[in-house]
């Protein structure tokens, strides 16, 4: 999955107001954040394989240490811990848990939104260890249909609590990450890794910094 993994930073902004798009958009990428960085340096791997499935040429060979399901796990808690620690510490009772659960879980539903479109190479635990994947990039279409239905969705449950100037903000940024998503199955990618993980790292920072804009411009109705 590319762009949808930011569904459920839509849905969790939705349903507790306080988490910050900033902290959600970090979330729910944190899993690529440490793919991309562990390629470029060479501690995880990836090839590019012209035809590797309809939607990428994306030979995902070796990431064990970002995407098997024990990562996901281990980083979301970890994450939890951070948030529930440290930046909503001011925060009180069950609401604290509440928030900090729901940045954790953003982390781990990295792993569940791959796990349909992803070939057969999120690994259990290690590399050697049975790998998951339904597949369904395997299917350009089924894909950017499943994939930008649940980003405009999303948007558009969130957005009916906005004031028209604010859904203008948040609708433009579906619009963007709808329009990459296709970018991404109809244009082609670098051929070398290093281009594609820079280029992955740049577009992850410049979606939070919209996210960060969003924060101090959303008003509700």
């Amino acid at each position: 999955m590319f762009t949808g993994h930011y569904v459920p930073a839509f849905v969790f902004k939705n349903f507790l107001p306080k988490l910050r798009f900033f902290h959600l958009f970090f979330a729910v990428q944190f899993l690529d954040y440490l793919f991309m960085s562990f390629m470029l340096l060479g501690v995880e791997k990836m090839r590019v394989v012209e035809g590797f499935t309809e939607s990428n040429p994306f030979d995902l060979y070796f990431m064990p240490f970002s995407h098997s399901l024990a990562a996901a796990f281990f980083w979301s808690v970890l994450v939890y811990l951070l948030y529930w620690g440290i930046v909503f510490r001011k925060e009180k009772g069950r609401e604290r848990i509440y928030l900090g659960l729901a940045m954790g879980f953003c982390v781990f539903s990295h792993f569940l939104l791959d796990l349909p479109l992803h070939r057969e190479d999120l690994p259990l635990y290690s590399d050697t260890s049975m790998k998951l994947g339904f597949g369904l990039w395997n299917y350009k279409y089924t894909a950017l249909l499943f994939e930008n239905g649940l980003i405009l969705i999303s948007v558009f449950l969130y957005a009916r609590k906005l004031n028209q100037d604010s859904k203008k903000k948040v609708y433009l940024l579906s619009l963007v990450l709808v329009i990459l998503n296709f970018g991404f199955v109809f244009f082609p990618f670098p051929l070398t890794t290093t281009e594609i993980g820079l280029q992955a790292l740049f577009l992850f920072i410049a979606l939070n910094g919209y996210a960060y804009y969003l924060d101090r411009r959303i008003e509700y109705k």
